[in-house]
Formats: C-alpha cells, sequence, structure tokens
C-alpha cells in the first residue's frame, strides 16, 4: 500500500513510497494508515451489514518480489515459529512457538516434553524489535496451537489476540487447537494460564472449533478462522467483523467466505481491507518437496472468490523452510504484505531461527472512461433555479446532495434585504438541495459566506450527513465569485442558513496559504482529497493532496500523497478520488459558436505518481439543451460503484432556468 501520501494514500496520498505509493503504496494507506475503522461500503459477502470500513480496494500485487525484513533471528525457544504480529503504533513485532520440552514454568511442578506442551497448547510468545531484537517473552499455558495472532495496541501497551483453551479434537493429531479467541495483555516474563481473570474470551460461531484470528487495525476489523460442521465433513471459513463492536459482544460479522479449495498445507493468513490472504505450503524436503511449494493466495471477502495465487520463492536459500505466519507491517506511508518462514540454524544445528519476509505492490482499479456512461437522473429541479455546482452522494442513507450558488431575489435567515445573482456569487452563498437517489427533492439548507461549491463532500454518520465544503469565501479579483480559503465540517440541517461564522462549523486548514480550497471525500477508503492553489499572482497553480480522514479530522495534516494539477484540462469543473486515482472533470457548456457539439473531458491521474494516466471525450447527456459538466462524486450501489459526473441544463428551450442531470460509468480495469 504505498500510497504514499496519496499516491494513493495520499503520499499514498503525499507521496509515500513510490514503490507503489498509494494509495498502493500512496493512497491504500491511507487507506492505511489509518483508514480507520470506516466500515467498508462493500458489502463484505454474504452475511451481515457488508464490511463498511475503511475499504482498501486495491489488492497486493503477489507478482511483486519479496524483501527480507529480517533472516536468521533467534526466539525465545529452538522451536519451529508459528506465526507473528506487528504492533504498529509501538514497532514491535510478536512472535508465536509451541513452548519447548525441557521447561519447568511457572507454578508447573515439573518440566513438561515438547510433546506435552503440543498437546497441552502451550505457547512462548517473543517480543521483537522490527530489526529482529529480542525485547521480552511471555508463556501462556493451554491456549492452542497459534497459527494466527493479532496485536492491539492501545497506547504503550499491546493486546494480544490468540486461541485459547486447547482441545486435542483428533487422536492422529498430536497437537491441541484453541476453541476460543482470547484477548489479554502482553507482560514481559509472565506466564499467563489460560483460566486467569485477566483474559477476555469470546466466541463469536458457535459450535465452532479450530479458532484462529488476526487484526487488521488500520481498518478496525478482526477476521475468525475457524471450522465447523461434523467429524467426516468439517470445514474451514474465515468471517470479518467490526473489531470494536466484536469487543463489545456484538457478533455480526460483514462478511463471510469459505476457505479456497486449491491450498497446500494451511500455514497462516491475514487481512487487509477488502482481502484475505492465505499462506500455504511445506519444509523443503529432498524427496518430496526440493524447491518448495509455498503459494499466497488472494480472496475477495467482497464476492468470496479467489482473485490470485502466486508461488513464492522468498528466502530460498534457507535450510529447512518451513512457511508460518502473516501479519501486515505499516512502514511509515509503506504498507506490507509480511509472512515467515522457520529455518534451521545451520546445516548441523536444526534449531530453529525466525524469517520474514514482505511484499508492498499494490494492484489498483481504476474506472474505464471509455465505458459507455448511463443515466442515474435527468431534468431534476433543485431548491433554486441557479446552475447546479458541485454534487456529494450518501452511499449509507442512499442520499445526494447539491449545491449552486443562491438565486437572487431572496431575503434568508436574519439577512435585511434581498441580494442580487452577482451580489451572492461574489459573496459566496450557497443552496443545498437534498435528493433522494431518483432525484426527488428531500429538503434544502442555505450556506452564507462559503464559496463557489465546485466540489464538496459528505461524511455520514448514522443517519446524519456532515457535509464538507469549502468556506470563508473571498473574491480574488480574477472573476466575480467568491471562492472559499478553508475547509468547513458541518450537519446537514433542513431549511437551515448557515452563515460562515456559526459555531457549529467545524474549519481545517489543511496548506497554509492556499485558497480557493475545494474537496471531495473518499468514504470507502477513508480519505479526503482538497484541491487548492499555491503561489503568487503571476505564478499560482493547483494541487491536489490526499490526507486519511480520521486523522486529519483529528488535527494531523501531513498528505498522504500530493499531486499537480494536469496541463492541458480545458475549464475546470469538478473532480472526484477514488482509491489510487483522481478523476477530473473539465469543460463548457454548449455553444454554437465555439463548442456547438460538446467539449467535456475527464481524465484520471494515479495518485501514487502523478501521472496521467488517461482521458477522454464523454458524450453522455448530449442531447441536454445548454449541458454544462458541473460536478463529481463515487456513488456505491450494493457492490457496484459508480464515477458519477453531473451536468446542468436548460429546462426548454424557451426557458433558461437550470435542471441537474447526473451520469455514471461503472466498469473497472486494472490501473496502470
Amino acid at each position: 500500500m504505498k500510497i504514499s501520501c496519496v499516491r494513493t494514500e495520499q503520499s499514498t496520498v503525499t507521496e509515500v513510497s513510490r514503490k507503489h505509493r498509494f494509495i498502493g503504496k500512496r493512497l491504500l494507506q491511507v487507506l492505511s494508515i489509518f483508514l480507520v475503522v470506516m466500515m467498508l461500503s462493500f458489502s463484505l459477502l454474504t452475511i451481515g451489514e457488508g464490511i463498511a470500513q475503511a475499504s482498501v480496494p486495491d489488492k497486493f500485487d503477489l507478482s511483486d518480489a519479496a524483501e527480507p525484513l529480517f533472516t536468521s533471528k533467534a526466539l525465545t525457544d529452538n522451536t519451529v515459529q508459528q506465526s507473528f504480529a506487528f504492533d504498529n503504533t509501538n514497532n514491535c513485532i510478536y512472535v508465536v512457538q509451541v513452548t519447548a520440552g525441557g521447561q519447568q514454568l511457572g507454578t508447573e511442578t515439573r518440566t513438561y516434553t515438547a510433546a506435552e506442551r503440543a498437546l497441552n497448547g502451550d505457547l512462548t510468545v517473543t517480543k521483537l524489535s522490527t530489526t529482529g531484537t529480542a525485547l521480552g517473552k511471555m508463556y501462556l499455558m493451554g491456549f492452542g496451537h497459534g497459527l494466527s495472532i493479532g496485536a492491539e495496541p492501545v497506547g504503550t501497551t499491546t493486546y494480544l489476540w490468540t486461541d485459547v483453551d486447547a482441545f486435542q479434537d483428533d487422536s492422529t493429531d498430536a497437537n491441541s487447537y484453541g476453541t476460543q479467541l482470547a484477548r489479554f495483555a502482553f507482560v514481559n516474563n509472565q506466564v499467563l494460564v489460560h483460566t486467569d481473570s485477566s483474559i477476555t474470551k469470546y466466541s463469536p460461531v458457535a459450535g465452532a472449533d479450530r479458532t484462529t484470528v488476526n487484526v487488521d487495525m488500520a481498518n478496525g476489523l478482526l477476521t475468525v478462522r475457524y471450522r465447523t460442521g461434523v467429524v467426516g465433513s468439517r470445514s474451514f471459513h474465515f468471517s470479518v467483523y467490526d473489531l470494536a463492536k466484536f469487543k463489545t459482544g456484538t457478533f455480526t460479522p460483514l462478511a463471510t467466505v469459505d476457505q479456497p479449495s486449491t491450498l497446500g498445507s494451511f500455514k497462516g493468513f491475514v487481512s487487509y481491507g477488502s482481502y484475505l490472504y492465505v499462506l500455504d505450503g511445506n519444509a523443503y524436503n529432498s524427496s518430496t518437496n526440493p524447491t518448495g511449494n509455498t503459494y499466497i493466495t488472494t480472496v475477495d471477502f467482497n464476492s468470496g472468490a479467489q482473485v490470485d495465487r502466486s508461488l513464492t520463492n522468498a528466502g530460498s536459500s534457507l535450510l529447512f523452510r518451513e512457511p508460518h505466519g502473516m501479519s501486515i507491517q505499516t512502514a511509515g506511508t509503506d504498507v506490507r504484505l509480511s509472512f515467515g518462514f522457520a529455518s534451521y540454524k545451520s546445516s548441523t544445528d536444526t534449531g530453529k531461527n525466525s524469517n520474514i519476509f514482505y511484499k508492498d505492490a499494490f494492484v489498483s482499479n481504476m474506472f474505464d472512461l471509455s465505458d459507455p456512461a448511463e443515466p442515474l437522473l435527468t431534468g431534476k429541479v433543485l431548491a433554486d433555479p441557479t446552475l447546479q455546482q458541485g454534487f456529494a452522494i450518501d452511499n449509507t442513507n442512499d442520499h445526494i446532495y447539491m449545491v449552486q450558488v443562491t438565486n437572487a431575489g431572496q431575503q434568508l435567515g436574519t439577512e435585511t434585504r434581498t441580494y442580487s445573482s452577482a451580489e451572492r456569487a461574489l459573496k459566496g452563498d450557497l443552496t443545498v438541495t437534498k435528493l433522494s437517489s431518483t432525484g426527488t427533492i428531500l429538503g434544502k439548507m442555505y450556506l452564507i459566506g462559503f464559496g463557489h461549491g465546485v466540489s464538496i463532500g459528505v461524511e455520514p454518520v448514522g443517519t446524519t450527513a456532515y457535509l464538507w465544503t469549502e468556506v470563508d469565501a473571498v473574491n480574488d479579483g480574477s472573476d466575480g465569485n467568491g471562492y472559499g480559503t478553508q475547509l468547513a465540517r458541518f450537519p446537514f440541517v433542513n431549511n437551515q442558513v448557515l452563515v460562515n461564522t456559526d459555531s457549529s462549523i467545524t474549519k481545517y486548514a489543511p496548506i497554509v496559504g492556499a485558497d480557493r480550497t475545494t474537496v471531495n471525500i473518499d468514504m470507502t477508503n477513508g480519505l479526503l482529497t482538497m484541491r487548492y492553489r499555491t503561489g503568487v499572482v503571476g505564478s499560482r497553480a493547483f494541487h491536489y493532496s490526499t490526507f486519511n480522514l480520521a486523522q486529519l479530522k483529528g488535527g494531523t495534516f501531513t498528505p498522504l500523497a500530493t499531486v499537480d494539477q494536469p496541463t492541458g484540462l480545458g475549464t475546470f469543473q469538478g473532480f472526484a478520488s477514488y482509491g489510487s486515482y483522481l478523476y477530473l472533470l473539465d469543460g463548457t457548456a454548449y455553444d454554437t459558436a465555439t463548442n456547438p457539439t460538446g467539449n467535456t473531458y475527464i481524465t484520471t491521474v494515479n495518485l501514487n505518481t502523478g501521472l496521467q494516466v488517461d482521458r477522454q471525450l464523454t458524450n453522455a447527456g448530449s442531447s441536454l439543451l445548454f449541458r454544462e459538466p458541473e460536478g463529481m462524486s463515487i456513488q456505491v450501489v450494493g457492490t457496484t460503484v459508480r464515477l458519477c459526473f453531473g451536468f446542468g441544463s436548460y429546462r426548454s428551450s424557451t426557458d433558461t432556468k437550470k435542471h441537474a442531470n447526473i451520469f455514471y460509468k461503472d466498469v473497472l480495469v486494472t490501473g496502470t
């Protein structure tokens, strides 16, 4: 996920990694790095609310060459590492093993053999730095086999998630496996027995066994692997939950998928956003596996389909080389799909070392601009008869918010007189119309002193829609309009006349000295993109910076990625971002002399590289009268994502009052 700061994440959205930045190694991160628990607005699969959290539409590129994080590191015991988890807040790694034989721990009255430790489900946790230096250890008595664990940082304390209450369910298998999930604080040198009162236990799936867990902190999700069925017809599944709700006892999965049937020996899993990654394979064997059979498989939580499977040769020179464990590491704006191997310490010492490798490239999807556009709504009346400007779609509550410069001749709120059209434009007064997804008016709101409304965003919080707009309009003398100098967040309140000085407005100035600020919200990926202008008269330029939405609201204005507005655009008319890509709308209304057939273009920019990767003329709404392009937004309908763009049109050949029109494209292709 290298969005860097947009760069998909704005670097990820700001230039975060350039290996893939973006959102990929850039935005995506925000997409990290904290995408924050913003529920995936894609319905994760078949049940539940659908992953409504910060969804990460990009998936890791399994063909990306793996890099070592560290190799040949000693753990507390000499046994095989089972799994590991990163605490990306405190920059630590927790690696779990079956406890070695020959030790007497805690209140034990004797030593136990390796076979007894495996049967009892005793585990050893080693705390490491990210370079592999041992920082501590902990023992877990009666927990399970440790096939996967999770780490949840709370300040400087790390809460570990593991399987617990080990049970041998198969007499032919010398290991015991957990039957519930456990959450507890890592305490250095502690010997923790599974019956200890400090442990919180969870049983999300009735009747399940062999439970293991992964925590996706970036997206606020928890994934459980478990087995159901009866002897002879048992099968494994993965269910994803909202982490915060799960901890309160709400066990409604956002999605459930079956374990793919193509796997070899299962060795670990991790989830990140909309995708599940599964590790399988065996140690080297001179007769049956001389060159390695370790695979990583990708499953789309939205569809349940296996979408990638790739052999990895990472660590090919290791002795023994048994795959074990997966986790997600975030390093700055770089997001890494990490996986581990146990190896012999030497050709004469079969004690085990720990090794971790990673991949950090993403495969991103972008909208296919050659896809024919479809109408969402046409010929719709708004609260005022003026031209629509920007619009935003609340995909949670299925509403559209469309903004216009306020019409002349109205006296609003505490105003003492009416104002002309020119005065409204200069002051930056806007009218917001709330529409159903079919274009029925549901309400209106007036914004006094805000700006021109070129682009707006919406952030649903339950049934309340928080609008994001420009605010504190200033006229810079270049035309007769006022443009915002900051960003504003406030709830939509029907029939309210909201003045730009009202205390209910939260204002943000993420780029010092910028003007002509406009905004877009990518709720699916938990991102906010701002368009703004910098420079001095005569050398001003527009740029786009992408931020982690949650972090920006908290006052952290570090972009994930920043890109320049491409040269060669016509008259700018709106923008939207989705994942690693930025989409721009430009063009003008029909004009019999200069533009008789339309000049509306959509342009795609890769936030990870800053490069323009597509530009297409659109003939959507070609029969409209006037047909001035205005505004862009993303609509999510079920599992379909739509790139929406609007046009203002005359009501008829004799009535130049304006109608609103929205069209969309919904085909995604592999990005470039």
